[in-house]
């Protein structure tokens, strides 16, 4: 019996050395995956009921029926920590980050930053958001668009980009 055990728990840790390498199921690894600094967000959509909602790259996000922001699923860049007591319009979710449209029409963005994709620009009012795997881009209110992160293929500002 004690070798069977033995067995399972490898069988067990190959599994879960899988889910990590390929983001697949993390929220099942019960330790974390390395380099995961926060455990994966258990899913909520049995217990909230959403206006809107997202999926981004190994993690998904909704807007609850109260305007706040839930995330759930891979959470190793930060993208399923949505701001606490922030009420969102409209919410995106990209390949490691997680942006939304506060009430007040503001972009707010949380999660992976390396090529500035969850630094939203302070002070511009947004009708629409959506995020990509290194960027993120909404709509102003005067109708143009602006987008920041990793610029290698976007003109930025520029009303058509």
């Amino acid at each position: 019996m004690e070798y069977r055990d033995t067995r399972v728990a490898a069988q067990e840790s190959l599994l879960n050395a899988y889910r990590c390498i390929y983001q697949i199921d993390t929220e099942a690894v019960t330790e974390g995956c390395p380099g995961q600094t926060t455990a994966p967000q258990p899913n909520p959509a049995s217990t909230a009921q959403f206006t809107a909602i997202t999926a981004g790259g190994n993690h998904s996000c909704g807007i609850t029926t109260n305007g706040t922001a839930q995330c759930w699923g891979n959470n190793g860049q930060g993208q399923s920590n949505a701001p606490a007591g922030v009420r969102f319009t409209a919410i995106t979710a990209g390949s490691d980050h997680s942006c939304g449209i506060t009430t007040g029409g503001t972009a707010q963005c949380w999660g992976y930053n390396y090529h500035g994709q969850s630094n939203a620009p302070a002070g511009v009012r947004f009708t629409a958001i959506t995020a990509g795997s290194d960027d993120s881009c909404g709509i102003t209110t005067n109708g143009t668009t602006q987008c920041w992160g990793n610029n290698a293929s976007i003109v930025y500002g520029s009303g058509g980009g």
